[in-house]
């Protein structure tokens, strides 16, 4: 496949932090999604303003209190919720409206117990294959999103792979199984791409409440696959509970 049309300045930011919430690199529960939703508009920068310089001088994006001032609704959003619900049960065991809503001030911070990133680094109103416009086309090179997602796979998921096992998470939860080919290639070993799931082989299939989730453990870091975070995936608390106590005990 041809990719020499590509716009650099997307390459460049591709295998970078985009497509981030951020927070703490060397933090023990990371998340990571399939792309943002809501559609934004493109923009191959970082926004420095919502960052901090890790060791190497790279921007790393996070919540911090520039973000807070200028997200003053960043509390409502419904995946911050879940995921501060599960990183409170797994911390504290605890999960109710004011530990959850007072975790969220340290929720994607740089010194918190969070980092979350998505595979795909553009923003979509929905997730098909077909959120593909004309502005996508003239801004990145690719003619659809199938030719985009393969280079991602190609380019950005080994960035991705070496991001989390360089800082070796105890956790990564992994949200949207019905993605489970992307989150295999970016984090699963290559040859074992193609096993099957059972409960003696390197892929492990768990019932986590109601919801059907698969794991595996490389490098050090229990992957997990779940139903997304929101309507159609896991919405109770006793779901999230479930998953934030299977992470405490399989670690």
């Amino acid at each position: 496949m041809d990719f020499t049309a590509i716009n650099q300045d997307f390459i460049d930011w591709a295998k970078s932090f985009s497509g981030m919430n951020g927070g703490n690199l060397k933090a023990p529960l990371w998340f990571c999604g399939i792309e943002f939703g809501g559609g934004d508009p493109i923009d191959f920068k970082i926004n420095e303003r919502y960052c901090y310089k890790n060791t190497e001088g790279k921007f790393v994006p996070c919540w911090n209190d520039k973000f807070k001032q200028d997200k003053k609704d960043y509390k409502k959003w419904q995946y911050g919720q879940k995921v501060a619900k599960i990183s409170c049960q797994y911390k504290t065991g605890q999960i109710g409206y004011e530990i959850y809503q007072d975790y969220m001030d340290r929720l994607f911070t740089k010194d918190g117990d969070t980092f979350a990133m998505n595979l795909y680094p553009l923003s979509f109103t929905e997730s098909s294959d077909d959120a593909w416009d004309e502005i996508h086309y003239k801004e990145t090179g690719f003619p659809n999103k199938i030719m985009y997602k393969a280079w991602c796979m190609a380019y950005r998921f080994p960035y991705l792979r070496e991001l989390v096992y360089g800082n070796k998470p105890k956790v990564l939860i992994c949200t949207g199984n019905n993605f489970w080919k992307d989150f295999r290639l970016a984090f699963a070993p290559q040859e074992m791409l193609f096993e099957n799931s059972s409960e003696n082989s390197f892929y492990k299939y768990r019932k986590i409440d109601k919801y059907d989730c698969e794991w595996f453990e490389h490098k050090g870091t229990v992957v997990i696959l779940t139903p997304f975070l929101g309507q159609g995936g896991i919405m109770s608390d006793n779901g999230l509970k479930a998953l934030a106590e299977f992470a405490k005990n399989v670690t």
